[in-house]
């Protein structure tokens, strides 16, 4: 029997030290939205990193995991349109939790192209 195996180009990578988030908040550019704000730095790797940070602010456990969830769903999605070299951290505000995927995703977008980590050939936020 065959272990099911990710592919490798759908695998986030992910901050997980403290002082990887904390050089993003200070070094990166903030990007401040109604659902989630979007910090971000350019590094010299050779693929996005990505770091999720939901507070107790936003609701009970099951709240922030699902949002959690659905945020890291929406990252690994935009793998493929995000810059390589950028280590993006992603702070869920309290209206996040009452949004939809489709909205968090289209904010996520928009949020993306105004930092300058969306790559040029993919296509603008209203038309997805």
């Amino acid at each position: 029997m065959q272990s099911k195996k990710r592919s490798p180009a759908k695998l986030l990578e992910t901050l997980r030290r403290n002082w990887e988030f904390q050089q993003v908040f200070r070094v990166g550019k903030s990007i401040p939205g109604r659902e989630i704000v979007l910090y971000g730095m350019r590094t010299r790797r050779k693929h996005a990193r990505f770091g999720f940070n939901v507070s107790k602010k936003v609701g009970c456990a099951v709240v922030r995991n699902r949002l959690r969830r659905r945020l890291r769903e929406i990252c690994r999605l935009f793998l493929g349109e995000i810059r390589t070299g950028w280590d993006l951290v992603l702070v869920a505000r309290s209206d996040a939790a009452e949004r939809d995927f489709w909205s968090l995703r289209q904010a996520f977008q928009q949020q993306a192209q105004r930092l300058g980590c969306w790559s040029e050939q993919a296509q603008p936020a209203g038309k997805t």
